[in-house]
């Protein structure tokens, strides 16, 4: 930790850090315009809050998971977990609870949980303690951002949060020079046909 702060030294940002960041912003920053995705988002943390409170959990099948801001992947976590008991949880909720659980749709939670699975899964791999990360950085997040475009999204719930998020990754996830050299380094990477955009960028570099 010391070293980071010395002079002459090249700081590079955590890029799993720089992915659940962008999320965080999706569902819970006001000015991000993606209304229903974060209405759903608050409905769902509610409900899992209380029932957490209640101390309830024993009741369902699979625990219940709350989204903390300072733990990797807590948005998908909790979508995924309450996917998991969606039809479990009327039977312990009270009156108020079951009001704000009809405003949940099965199939939007399953859409959503769909798309956030690819952004679990990067996140896993990129936190990875045992086995160098630096050369999945620009494949990674140029799959991320084509998932826009490989899916045909016209779903009101999950089309704005999907271009949001794919923005976002654009504009806030910081790519350095040394991401290109680890992947001009690695074998099986080094033709960047994952990426082609950012081939001649590493080129000259």
């Amino acid at each position: 930790m010391k070293n980071a702060f010395k002079d002459n030294v090249k700081r590079i940002g955590c890029s799993a850090h720089y992915v659940n960041k962008v999320l965080e912003h999706a569902f819970t920053y006001n000015d991000i315009q993606c209304v229903a995705a974060q209405l759903l988002f608050r409905i769902v943390r509610s409900i899992v809050t209380k029932v957490r409170q209640c101390h309830k959990q024993s009741l369902l099948s699979t625990y219940l998971q709350n989204y903390c801001d300072t733990r990797f992947n807590g948005v998908y976590s909790m979508f995924d977990s309450f996917l998991k008991v969606y039809h479990e949880l009327p039977t312990i909720l009270g009156d108020e609870q079951k009001r704000s659980y009809l405003q949940i749709d099965h199939d939007d939670i399953e859409l959503l949980c769909l798309y956030l699975k690819s952004f679990y899964d990067v996140i896993e791999k990129l936190s990875c303690k045992k086995t160098p990360t630096l050369h999945l950085v620009i494949p990674y997040k140029q799959f991320l951002i084509n998932l826009l475009s490989l899916v045909d999204d016209t779903n009101q719930l999950t089309s704005p949060i999907k271009k949001c998020i794919g923005q976002q990754l654009k504009d806030y996830w910081i790519v350095d020079d040394v991401h290109y050299t680890a992947t001009m380094l690695y074998s099986n990477l080094k033709s960047f046909n994952y990426t082609p955009q950012q081939k001649y960028h590493a080129e000259n570099y």
